[in-house]
């Protein structure tokens, strides 16, 4: 069945099993609460963090595929209608706003949210606290993943097989660096960018 799991930190072993709806494919935490985006229902899920009870269950757009919190709301992209929607934590009253074909992933950067637009390449920028699209930028063929580094922000481009990098002030493109097949998930940690390449294991 399609579920969650709860694991403690320090080892790995798992403290509970919690049932969401069909096909959970992303989660974001707010400091009480995960949050879980169930592809074929079109809703996201809330569970309290401690025990994993049900919270709420709050319909959005059509194949929601990614979450993130920007320290007040928690945003949700929908693939299947092109579109980000905004969650209030207090009871999940939203706003929707349109951006790139099939929307992915996405994250907070300073006040505003960046989405990868999978279908588009390119990668929207949305002001955060009322939507307001600032710009849309092109990056690689069929982006996927995106992490921020404290200045700039970094996408893969699983078609294209690269990572471009974008300053995060303007949109402007820095770099694109070929990596190998593939690439999809990429984080920065300890100054390093680090990405997983689907195609290449």
């Amino acid at each position: 069945s399609d579920n969650i799991m709860k694991l403690r930190a320090s080892d790995g072993l798992i403290l509970g099993t919690f049932e969401t709806g069909v096909r959970p494919i992303a989660l974001t935490y707010d400091g009480t609460h995960v949050w879980v985006a169930n592809k074929m229902n079109n809703n996201v899920m809330k569970f309290l963090g401690k025990d994993g009870s049900l919270v709420a269950t709050i319909s959005v757009g059509q194949q929601p595929e990614g979450l993130a919190f920007d320290g007040k709301d928690v945003w949700v992209t929908n693939g299947g209608d092109n579109t980000v929607t905004k969650l209030r934590l207090s009871d999940g009253a939203s706003c929707t706003y349109m951006v790139g074909r099939r929307p992915m992933r996405l994250l907070h950067e300073g006040g505003n949210i960046w989405v990868v637009n999978n279908d588009s390449n390119s990668v929207t920028k949305l002001r955060g606290t009322d939507g307001v699209k600032l710009g849309t930028y092109r990056v690689g063929k069929g982006p996927t993943g995106i992490a921020f580094d404290g200045a700039n922000i970094w996408v893969t481009n699983f078609y294209g097989n690269s990572v471009t990098q974008l300053r995060a002030s303007d949109g402007q493109v820095l770099n694109t660096v070929s990596v190998a097949d593939g690439p999809v998930g990429v984080a920065f940690v300890n100054g390093y960018v680090g990405v997983a390449n689907y195609g290449s294991s």
